[in-house]
This record gives C-alpha cells, structure tokens and sequence, in this order.
C-alpha cells in the first residue's frame, strides 16, 4: 500500500469544479455501458447485465441478491476479471469490479517484480479516469470494522466510486449509491440464533438441510475465502468478500490457505460479530446437531478424483430412487477406495444429513445453484477428512 500512496500523491492535482458527469461520456471513459439513461440505482442487475452481453449467476443474502460474472474486458484502461452487483427491491445498491487478484493472476506462479508493476499501471489507468472527470479524490478507510483497506474515493451527484488497492493482493473498484454508504454500519449487526434455526428444511424423504448463498471461487485456489464469505453471508454478514479474507488469511499466490493463517482473524471477526469459532473432528452426531440448529459447517477435506466421482455418480442415482430403495441401496454401498494426495486438500461446505441413510449433504464453492448440494455416505467422509475437519462458526445468543 505504501508504494500505491507515494505514486498517487504525486498525481495529485488542484481541486477542479464538480460537475454531474453525463452517463455517456463516463462510459465511454469506463469502456463499457456500466451506465444507463436514468441513475444506475434505480436500474435492476438484469438491464446492467444486457447492456454488457454478460450472464450473471446469483444468490441470496439475507435481504439482497447478489449477483456476479467472470469477464475478460478492458475498463478504465485496465484488465477486469468479474462484476459483482448487490441489489434490493430489485435495484442495484452497489456494483464491484475486480481488476485484479493474486488468486486469479498468479496461479501456478511465484510473484514477481513485473506483476507489482503490472498491478500499479492498471490502478494508475483506472485512478486517471476517474480523476479526468471528478474532483481530486480523497483518502478514506473502505470495508467493515476491523478489515477496512485505504481507498481513493470520488463523489458524483448521486454515487461514490471508491478504488481500492492492496499490493500483491487486489485491485477493486466499489461504485455505490450515496444512501446505501450512508447507510448504519453493517458491523453492528450481531448474528441470532434463533433466526438461523428458521432456516432448517425436512423433506419427506428426512433430509435435513439449510440452503446457504453460493459464492463461485472461479479457477484460482480461493476454496477457503469463498466458502467463508458464503458462511459470513448466510450469517447476514456482507461487505467482506473472498479477496479480502484472501488477504487477511494470507492466502497463496494462486491460492492456498491455511487453517493456522486463518483461525484468528476469524476469531477476531466473530468478537464483533457475535459469533465463535470452533474446530473439531468430524462427528456424526455433532455435525446433525449443528445441522438442526441452522448452523452449516466449513468441512476441511481431501477432494481426491476418486472421491469426487463418487459423490456424483451417487447423488445422480439418489434423485431417481425413492426413499426405502435408496436405504436399501446405502446398506449395499461399497466402501470408497481412495489414495490421499495432500494436494488434493480442499474445504467446501457441509449443510445437511439424513439419519435414516446416514449421508452428509455438502456443497462447493464453484458456482451453479445454491441448490446444487452432493450426498455422501457419513463413513466416506471420514475417510477424507482432515483434523480438525469442522469449521463452525456458533452464535453466542
């Protein structure tokens, strides 16, 4: 950050007068049709999405829908990888885009000099743009408590541009509409229990699950921060999304977590959140118990090919049988045989079980539906578990 703030402040400039930009003249700078005809808070996810040729996935939060799409486009002079738009009432509150991560861009790669320098040309392209038609921006704090980055932000008549920059971590552009910046701090929200036990769903068939927002890690190695950032959202906690857990755990370039790296600044966040963070083997009896409660669970594992080709070779048989064929078929089931490669580690997310058949239902951040859930036999699970295996985070009330 350091290196960012001393090339910015000598591109400082004397204040010029604010103006209301036109919203052609600041597509046309940004390169795309971000921008419609009327203020882009009053336009919904769908009317931005046509006007860009993109398709948007999406899941809900809470209150909001929150939508995103990987692109490969050229905006404000530099190299952008994904749109995220959050709305509500079906109008777009604020929409992101990522320039930049070392998950994406590193992958496979050591960082290199050419890679900081890579980073600071495209943040000064994206800075120029923006400065060639607003005032000189000022330097605020952007983020929740406690995981704020520096940021340069603009203001125009009815939004804020916020540019945020971490050195060999991110570059990202927030727009947001001035009510929802003026909006109580999210940070003092506090997680409830009762209000996540609302979120428990049995079925007839005795499946116990909770539907949790999905969150799509893309091809980087960010398994870790988007199964987080979807527990934090399930928990009603927005703001914090994969690129900045990916900083505060100090994930690999390319991706790469560990759970040591990890533990307290989760810790540190759930002081202010209203939640604890627990470790602990993998239990049958405990995940159900959590399950129950309405409380999902990180599950730290092995994805080995094998194992993979289990879970959905069975899950496509489980949906065309009936409940007493399949208890059947669960009796029957052969043991899974598989190899652990600790290069398969992996951490995806356990929502649901069934007694009756004693599987887990699991799902993992790459994106599709939020419904798009895997059944597997209890006893497999075990066998690719890591230890500690479960990462839960519990309300204190």
């Amino acid at each position: 950050m350091k290196t960012f703030l001393f090339i910015f402040s000598m591109l400082f400039i004397t204040s010029s007068i604010f103006c209301q930009v036109d919203n052609n003249t600041l597509n046309k700078s940004i390169g795309a049709r971000i921008f419609g005809n009327t203020s882009l808070w009053e336009d919904s996810p769908q009317a931005v999405a046509k006007r860009l040729g993109i398709k948007f996935e999406s899941t809900k939060a809470k209150d909001d829908e929150i939508y995103s799409a990987y692109v490969k486009a050229k905006l404000c002079g530099a190299d952008a990888r994904e749109i995220k738009i959050e709305s509500k009432d079906k109008k777009i509150t604020s929409l992101k885009i990522v320039f930049f991560n070392k998950g994406d861009f590193a992958t496979g790669k050591k960082w290199t000099s050419s890679m900081s320098a890579k980073m600071r040309k495209d943040a000064k392209a994206i800075y120029d743009t923006l400065s060639t038609h607003f005032n000189k921006p000022k330097i605020t704090n952007a983020g929740e408590a406690g995981i704020k980055t520096k940021a340069y932000q603009w203001s125009s008549n009815d939004s804020i541009f916020q540019l945020l920059y971490e050195e060999k971590e991110f570059i990202i552009l927030n727009i947001e509409s001035k009510n929802s910046a003026n909006d109580d701090d999210k940070s003092s929200d506090k997680v409830r229990k009762k209000e996540l036990e609302k979120n428990v769903e049995k079925n007839d068939n005795n499946d116990v699950v909770v539907k949790i927002p999905m969150v799509n890690q893309g091809g980087k190695g960010y398994c870790f921060p988007a199964t987080i950032e979807r527990l934090l959202l399930y928990l009603g906690i927005e703001g914090i999304d994969m690129h900045k857990l990916a900083d505060m755990f100090k994930t690999g370039a390319g991706g790469g977590t560990y759970l040591s790296d990890a533990l307290t600044p989760l810790e540190k966040l759930g002081r202010t959140k209203g939640f604890k963070v627990e470790t602990i083997g993998i239990d049958f009896s405990k995940l159900a118990k959590n399950i129950d409660d309405g409380i999902p669970m990180g599950w730290l594992m092995f994805s080995t090919p094998e194992y993979n080709t289990h879970k959905t070779t069975r899950t496509a048989q489980r949906e065309n049988k009936d409940i007493k064929e399949w208890k059947k078929s669960c009796a029957k089931e052969k043991k899974l045989k598989t190899k652990i490669n600790r290069k398969t580690a992996h951490i995806c997310i356990i929502l649901g079980y069934n007694k009756e058949t004693k599987e887990v239902a699991v799902s993992d951040s790459w994106g599709g539906s939020e419904d798009t859930i895997f059944w597997v036999p209890f006893n497999s699970a075990k066998m690719v578990s890591q230890s500690p295996a479960l990462l839960i985070f519990k309300p204190k009330n």
